[in-house]
């Protein structure tokens, strides 16, 4: 009964990805420690964080040195996995190119976003109605070995939201998965069957 409920939340969600990492090969960690930047004495990541005017954005940086992680955690404003969504992490990624470079002195060489690789994604829907069963979170594994999650997220403002997710890891450049999603689509997480209720 409150599998059911639940799932019916999904009715009509589109798909959307948060909590993306990027890896970058690049050799911007010497330029930014020539320009002050302190590095951690543990792992000797450098530390970036790159200010967002959007709501429920932040953009996370690591600079090693011979590797870049970019973090992008958008968990309570996930990006809808269509040709809006691409959209909107183009510009995200492009202003974090923008920002490593200057913080470089425009010295560093970071390959364009396209060949950025994306290494883990969360891929899921939120529900369009508020849930108010009892709340859950349970982890298991798909069918292609990539984890699945279903819980109820509580939001900023209070209100409870049913959440289903792949977590997914790769090692696909941004280009490729852009040129995937454009060509083929948005491949739904669940789906209903032609009753209109999740199997």
């Amino acid at each position: 009964m409150y599998e059911q409920k639940f799932l019916n939340t999904f009715l009509g969600a589109e798909a959307a990805v948060h909590d993306l990492k990027f890896k970058i090969v690049a050799e911007l960690h010497k330029h930014l420690l020539e320009r002050g930047y302190n590095e951690e004495k543990s792992n000797r990541g450098i530390r970036v964080e790159i200010a967002t005017a959007e709501k429920g954005l932040t953009i996370k940086v690591i600079v090693y040195p011979k590797m870049v992680q970019v973090d992008i955690g958008c968990t309570f404003n996930p990006i809808s996995w269509d040709a809006d969504g691409a959209l909107r992490l183009t510009l995200i990624l492009v202003k974090t190119h923008e920002t490593l470079l200057a913080a470089s002195g425009h010295k560093a060489d970071i390959p364009p976003i396209a060949e950025w690789v994306i290494t883990h994604r969360h891929h899921g829907m939120d529900g369009k109605t508020e849930y108010s069963g009892q709340a859950f979170n349970i982890t298991f594994e798909g069918l292609k070995g990539e984890m699945v999650r279903a819980y109820v997220k509580i939001m900023p403002d209070g209100r409870r939201v049913p959440r289903i997710e792949k977590i997914m890891t790769s090692k696909n450049t941004f280009q490729k998965e852009i040129e995937s999603l454009l060509s083929e689509g948005a491949k739904p997480i669940i789906q209903p069957d032609m009753n209109g209720d999740f199997p």
